[in-house]
């Protein structure tokens, strides 16, 4: 078996909120937008490319 691990970009989002909900369906969700938004702000403070 081969495990690979990348970093999450921001197609994952979608997936990654998904999996948060079935976790912590009582915690309330970020719409897509906010996500995004959220994403990209900490993707621009690491200096990691989009």
């Amino acid at each position: 078996m081969t495990i690979t691990v990348r970093q999450a970009t921001e197609h994952d989002l979608v997936a990654l909120g998904t999996l948060y909900a079935e976790l912590h369906p009582a915690d309330p969700m970020l719409s897509h937008e906010q996500t995004t938004k959220a994403w990209q702000e900490i993707i621009g403070k690491r200096g990691v490319p989009c």
